[in-house]
């Protein structure tokens, strides 16, 4: 059995352990790399992961770890080549094995962009938790741990970026390659994050906790995104993201303009095809070969796109067709504006297809941008139009009264009940009560949250948040929500959708109605949830937030009243106490009569009374001004509003892919 002392001395040690840190500060480089550009990832929640510690110095799973990497030293000769190439060239290994199986057409333009912008938040992890090196650890414990010579182990240990980005790099490039590269190309991520233990320069926890975080971090790109569509072809699906190549945004006009010439004769059709100045853009930019007229001659160019138009006037019928709905951002709702701050935004509707509004997807599209604003603004319309919204505010409300209820039984300290008590049960009964009101308050909030997490399962809002995606009708023309909402232009709103593929010789043309919404909606997998934020934030003008400005919440003002409450009550009964003593004293000293002294007592307790009287009925009002203003808040104003009000916000995570049959 271990002594007094030697437990004592056990402690000590093990706190001088726990609190060793990294010995070297961020170079002038490194910081310059941490405030770098991060802007793929701009709405990354950061803050959640820093609630990730690595094991404690002194623990047993921390010396285990560096006792692994001494074993892993006897392999460093046989590693050697990869540890150095992993070093400083995380992409290459990647490159390396497509060009030895002739791969080609990956975007390695947005993997590298994504891999570089993930840096300042690898280096704001490490900075934050700021944990020693392995090397430097293990000689604080005596063990026998030697690095190998690496450029890029001058930073905190933990996560290990080349284990963050390994994962990352791996699974953008998974993407774009043959099913059967996959497997390889994601244990090449995986080699790059153990070669850091390997090489001595990583615990294993960083290493895990290092491809979560890029696990994480692929996520993004892939939720961030609002679904992608996929036009599933007779041979092989192809995936829909959003058109950013010229000749994809071209290829809008394309359309239009065969939609328009369709009537023409063959020859006429094709002498003013090709001259169109639209088509000349379009047919100079499409050089990749996936494009029907692409290494085509003019004549043969001309015969692909006359077939293109016959199949236009089949599936457009007659009327004219306009390419300049999209080009130019439209007038928001005043619900988007307030999610979004933008007061225009891009546009649902793409072109204008014989009068019908379109939103146009080809290879490589997007239905939104998925940046986080606009995330959120979908998911709260979708909830108002899913029904949840109504549910919720019944729920807020029925919680809201009995919080009332029991509140202001409490509350009902008047003077009549107060003089019949003694003083001693009068303090008694105030703290009892004080200390019930805060227990309501706790009981409210667990209301509240429940309300919010309830409503957000609501199956329809699945449906909703798709069909807003795909049209932009909350968006443009504020349909669904009617708390301080107006419509901007409702042009911007889509109601058709139009879907092609390279081959340019096939489309689909349909209304967005239920069946579409609901194929994609399935496919989706939406799934939206509650989060209290405990954060204050700006927002949009509230009866509980006037001013629209960084403030307190609800439960938070609550919680600053019932304090005053508690403080100036402990004040009075304190007053009392010391104008009782100073009584005292007098009577001792024979200054006033034993009769004086009562009456005195007598005067002191009737003056506490009155005073706890006054307070709980100022409360009290306080409560019920309060109450009113969380009512008008519940009934008139969105959910968005009431989310940020009530301390919480709505997380929103869906699948990226959806397949439609082009024929």
């Amino acid at each position: 059995m271990k002594s007094f002392l030697q437990t004592i001395q056990e402690e000590s040690i093990n706190d001088k352990l726990d609190k060793l840190t990294h010995s070297v500060k961020l170079s002038s480089k490194k910081l310059a790399m941490l405030k770098g550009d991060s802007s793929e990832f701009e709405y990354f929640d950061l803050e959640d992961w820093f609630q990730f510690p690595f094991p404690r110095n002194s623990s047993e799973k921390t010396k285990k770890e560096i006792q692994h990497l001494i074993s892993l030293g006897q392999f460093r000769t046989t590693w050697e080549e990869e540890m150095m190439l992993y070093d400083i060239k995380v992409i290459q290994p990647f490159k390396d094995y497509l060009s030895k199986h002739n791969i080609e057409d990956i975007d390695w333009d947005r993997i590298k962009r994504k891999k570089d912008h993930s840096v300042p938040i690898i280096l704001s992890l490490k900075r934050h938790y700021n944990r020693p090196r392995p090397k430097e650890l293990a000689k604080e414990l005596g063990l026998p741990l030697d690095n190998f010579p690496l450029k890029t182990a001058g930073t905190p240990s933990y996560p290990s970026g080349h284990a963050t980005q390994g994962k990352l790099v791996s699974l953008l490039v998974a993407d774009e390659v043959p099913l059967e590269h996959r497997k390889n190309i994601l244990d090449i991520g995986k080699r790059i994050g153990y070669s850091r233990q390997v090489a001595g320069a990583h615990y294993s926890s960083d290493t895990d906790f290092g491809i979560r975080l890029g696990k994480a971090l692929y996520d993004y790109t892939q939720s961030g995104m609002e679904p992608n569509l996929t036009l599933e072809n007779i041979m092989q699906p192809v995936l829909l993201r959003e058109a950013s190549s010229k000749a994809s945004t071209y290829f809008e006009a394309v359309v239009v303009k065969c939609h328009n010439f369709s009537s023409l004769n063959e020859k006429k059709f094709k002498d003013k095809i090709m001259k169109d100045p639209d088509i000349k853009k379009f047919l100079k930019s499409a050089t990749d070969k996936k494009w029907a007229t692409s290494g085509k001659t003019p004549e043969e160019q001309a015969q692909i796109l006359f077939n293109l138009a016959k199949i236009c006037k089949k599936k457009f019928g007659t009327g004219n067709s306009d390419a300049g709905a999209g080009q130019s951002n439209k007038t928001v709702s005043t619900f988007w504006n307030n999610e979004t701050g933008k007061g225009n935004d891009v546009s649902k509707t793409d072109v204008v297809i014989a009068g019908k509004r379109a939103s146009v997807k080809g290879p490589s599209a997007q239905l939104m941008s998925g940046k986080k604003p606009e995330v959120r603004a979908t998911i709260l319309a979708a909830a108002e139009a899913a029904g949840a919204g109504n549910t919720l505010r019944k729920s807020l409300l029925a919680a809201t009264d009995k919080f009332v209820e029991t509140t202001s039984q409490g509350a009902e300290m008047t003077t009549r009940e107060l003089r019949k008590l003694s003083p001693e049960k009068a303090i008694e009964t105030g703290n009892v009560q004080a200390q019930k009101v805060v227990q309501h308050q706790k009981e409210l909030q667990a209301e509240v949250n429940k309300a919010f997490h309830d409503a957000f399962k609501n199956p329809k809002i699945a449906y909703e948040f798709a069909r807003e995606a795909m049209t932009g009708t909350e968006k443009f023309s504020a349909k669904t929500i009617t708390q301080n909402n107006s419509p901007g232009d409702e042009s911007g709103e889509a109601t058709h959708m139009l879907v092609w593929d390279y081959r340019m010789d096939r489309l689909m043309f349909k209304k967005i109605d239920k069946d579409i919404v609901s194929h994609s909606s399935k496919a989706m997998k939406v799934n939206a949830g509650f989060k209290s934020t405990s954060k204050k934030a700006v927002g949009a003008k509230t009866p509980t937030n006037p001013k629209g400005k960084v403030g307190y919440n609800i439960f938070q003002t609550l919680r600053i009243s019932t304090d005053q409450l508690l403080d100036k009550q402990g004040e009075f009964v304190q007053q009392a106490q010391e104008e009782i003593n100073k009584a005292g004293d007098q009577l001792n000293e024979g200054v006033i009569s034993e009769f004086d002294f009562k009456g005195m007592i007598s005067k002191v307790w009737n003056w506490l009374k009155e005073k706890l009287s006054s307070l709980w009925n100022w409360f009290k009002e306080k409560i019920e001004s309060l109450v009113e203003k969380i009512k008008d808040l519940i009934n008139n104003y969105s959910i968005g509003d009431i989310l940020q009000d009530f301390d919480g916000d709505v997380q929103v995570k869906f699948n990226n892919v959806v397949r439609f049959k082009v024929r």
